[in-house]
């Protein structure tokens, strides 16, 4: 990544060597995953945020420990890839789990 003056960066995100700052990139890849384009980075993050606090509340009223800890999982990880952070996730479903 290279930053710019207007402080966004200038970023490979395909390994193409087509650079595109880092908002055009967001959008690009918000429309090929279904969504309706541009939506600013720290609207997604408040919005990823409140979405997984609202779920693990809502999973923390289980009486299932067991099914709690799975769906929690999962919304832990769906977060992390939302920030980005698809890398760790994809290590993580590489350990082997046990649940009681």
């Amino acid at each position: 990544m290279v930053e710019q003056e207007d402080g966004d960066y200038l970023c490979d995100d395909h390994g193409d060597n087509t650079w595109e700052t880092r908002l055009e990139a967001e959008s690009v890849m918000d429309i090929a995953q279904g969504g309706e384009g541009f939506v600013p980075y720290e609207i997604k993050i408040l919005n990823a945020r409140q979405e997984a606090l609202e779920e693990l509340l809502e999973i923390a009223k289980s009486d299932d420990r067991e099914v709690a800890h799975i769906d929690a999982d999962g919304v832990l990880c769906q977060l992390l890839t939302t920030l980005g952070y698809k890398d760790v996730v994809d290590a993580y479903h590489e350990i082997s789990k046990w649940y009681a």
